[in-house]
This record gives C-alpha cells, structure tokens and sequence, in this order.
C-alpha cells in the first residue's frame, strides 16, 4: 500500500455461479486507530435477488462510501480487507481468484512515474492506429 492514501476501492475475479454470491469489506487505519469496517456489498454472476449491489448509506466521521469508493476524511497508512462467501442453496461456493485494491495517494512522485508507461502506451496506440512503424524493441528487451 501506498505510505499515505485518502480513498480506496476493493475490487475482485470472482466465480459465484448457481446462486453463490460474495461479500468484501475493507478498514483503514487513520492514525493508530482502525476504522469501522465499510462494506463493498455482494457480488453474484445473477442479477436476480439482492446479490448485486453497492452500499451507499456508509457515513461516520472517518469516511464515506461513494457507490464502490470509500472517500476518507482524513489520510491512512494501512488497510485491512475482509470477503466473506455465502454458497448456493445447492452447497456450491463461490471463489475468489484475484482480490485487490486501489488507493489514491498523495506522493506525487508516484504518479509522474505513472505517467511514463502510460505516455508509451498512448504513443503506441496512436502508432497502430496512424499506421507508424514504431516498434516496442526497447519494451520487449527491458521485459525479457
């Protein structure tokens, strides 16, 4: 995790077939003190029944959840996540394959570093689609 961040969003790769569906749930730590936990609001393949929504009515003093951000009032250090797998009525539970997390920080270093593999990305597409004989070479070589 970034050393200081004010907002977080949780997102997964999640198999919930037949029913199964999947709850997240993350908490800061703002200080030495851990938040509440903020819930992300479950998550199924079917959109029928009440299995696939956010939670918006999350406000205390600490933060906010923004459909699937949570905005602090103030910045964090730390966080913990929590899923919680609720199966079909058959006995099939879900699964989780990638749970991870975004936070925006206030190291702006860290962005203009950002910047570089994004602005090549951005130069490479325009080369595709201009038709430019730009080849990734110096890409290719730092990555094998």
């Amino acid at each position: 995790m970034p050393s200081v961040f004010d907002a977080s969003m949780v997102s997964c790769n999640a198999d919930a077939e037949g029913g199964s569906w999947v709850e997240g749930a993350l908490r800061p730590r703002c200080g030495a003190r851990w938040t509440s936990w903020y819930e992300r609001g479950p998550w199924s393949a079917t959109l029928a029944g009440d299995h696939r929504t956010s939670l918006n009515c999350q406000n205390d003093g600490d933060g906010r959840v923004d459909t699937d951000t949570l905005v602090l009032t103030r910045t964090a250090d730390a966080i913990q996540l929590r899923a919680r797998f609720h199966p079909a009525s058959g006995g099939v539970p879900p699964s989780i394959s990638l749970l991870a997390v975004t936070s925006l920080t206030q190291i702006w270093g860290l962005y203009a570093i950002s910047l570089v593999p994004a602005a090549f990305g951005a130069l490479m597409g325009i080369a595709g689609l201009a038709g430019w004989a730009i080849h990734p070479t110096a890409l290719t070589s730092l990555l094998s």
